[in-house]
């Protein structure tokens, strides 16, 4: 009994140092959209729009989402000022409405100029390109084009 207690007291330690198990209560990113959803909730907020494209596959998306996405600070500044929406690059079935037409979230993804992934697209709500990041960037360059975005913003 004693040697099974102590081992999963060794498993639990290691879990919480490799960083496997969460914070009790510790969101793990924004509260992500459908780009649909996105953009009518941009259209009565007025906030912006920020539209993350990744994949599955994608290593350094996974980065961005635990590292950049999972700051509170990124968190925080996401909320008060954009609608967050994630597209899948490889999706070429679903459909969402964009400049009048229905198109998958891959051909969304390329029409707003995502090239590879991780990118990660700003936009007016009025669906004016603002920028976009490309490739996976720390959390102070993150919050530092937040925060830029944030400054110009004509409010």
């Amino acid at each position: 009994m004693k040697a099974s207690h102590s081992a999963f007291g060794a498993v639990l330690v290691l879990g919480l140092l490799c960083g496997t198990a969460p914070a009790s209560g510790q969101a793990m990113g924004p509260e992500w959209l459908t780009f649909d959803r996105a953009v009518s909730r941009s259209a009565v907020s007025g906030k912006r729009l920020m539209v993350y494209v990744q994949a599955e596959w994608c290593t350094w998306c996974r980065k961005l989402e635990r590292e950049v996405f999972g700051s509170e600070a990124v968190r925080d500044r996401l909320a008060e000022t954009f609608e967050v929406s994630r597209l899948d690059f490889d999706d070429k079935i679903g459909t969402y409405r964009y400049a009048d037409r229905l198109i998958s979230p891959a051909e969304l993804a390329a029409l707003l100029g995502a090239e590879s992934v991780p990118t990660v697209i700003f936009l007016e709500p009025d669906g004016t390109y603002l920028t976009r990041v490309e490739g996976y960037v720390d959390e102070l360059a993150f919050t530092n084009v937040l925060d830029y975005l944030n400054a110009t913003a004509s409010r």
